[in-house]
């Protein structure tokens, strides 16, 4: 049951609810950091390519 402030007809928070937890393999753990690497890579890249083109455009 949810909490209530006195003289309120707001909640103000749930109860805490149980958690299921997720395993996954050593292999799923990898695939996903390379995944991480690459779109962070990406994004350097794309921040790379802006700035130049942003002092290209002030010469």
């Amino acid at each position: 049951m949810a909490s209530k402030r006195p003289g309120s007809d707001s909640v103000v928070c749930e109860p805490k609810k149980k958690c299921k937890h997720m395993t996954i393999s050593v292999q799923q753990k990898v695939d996903l950091l390379r995944k991480l690497e690459l779109k962070v890579f990406q994004c350097r890249a794309y921040a790379n390519s802006t700035t130049l083109a942003h002092q290209l455009s002030m010469i």
